[in-house]
């Protein structure tokens, strides 16, 4: 996994939406916890994470339904 870097401190009661992910990507599989727990750390609080076919469409449904925050 790669070294995030924290974003410019936000102030007080702001957090950030990511408007594009693909968390269905197969290379980002085994490292799904640590993606969205560090997410978390820099303040993303909603993730919309899409798919390209039905099958990533289907996991970004199943991401959805498993990690709050996440919706597909």
């Amino acid at each position: 996994m790669k070294k995030r870097t924290q974003p410019p401190a936000l102030s007080s009661g702001y957090g950030l939406i990511d408007s594009h992910c693909h968390l269905d990507m197969e290379t980002s599989q085994d490292d799904i916890d640590d993606i969205i727990r560090s997410a978390e750390q820099c303040r993303v609080h909603t993730i919309i994470t899409i798919g390209i076919d039905l099958a990533s469409s289907q996991r970004a449904v199943e991401l959805a339904h498993t990690y709050p925050g996440v919706y597909a």
